[in-house]
């Protein structure tokens, strides 16, 4: 998460979500999915770095800085008793459709 030491004042609010950092295979296969596509030649596509590629478990939206520590805690008490899961890129896919994406997505199969 970001904080006022990377030029946020107090008053601003961060874009929060929860995710799962990616194993480097599953972001080197996404990165050459990602050379391929951007081929094509889509418009107002942006595309991510692999760097950038996570797994969003669930987006909370905007929080008030100063409730970045609580919020962590929280995530790390209700996480702490949960098993490791195996999860394996599938199919990709656009919306509203992978001919004319808005949003490229790739699917999951394993421990859902």
């Amino acid at each position: 998460m970001r904080d006022s030491s990377r030029g946020l004042t107090p008053r601003e609010s961060l874009r929060t979500f929860i995710s799962v950092e990616m194993s480097d295979e599953a972001r080197g296969r996404l990165a050459q999915a990602i050379d391929s596509l951007s081929r094509l030649g889509l418009s107002g596509v942006r595309w991510v770095k692999p760097e950038g590629m996570h797994l969003t478990l669930k987006f909370l939206g905007d929080i008030d800085p100063s409730l970045v520590e609580k919020v962590t805690e929280a995530i790390e008490l209700a996480a702490r008793d949960t098993e490791p899961f195996m999860l394996s890129l599938s199919q990709p896919g656009g919306f509203p459709t992978l001919s004319d994406p808005r949003v490229l997505w790739v699917g999951l199969v394993g421990d859902l």
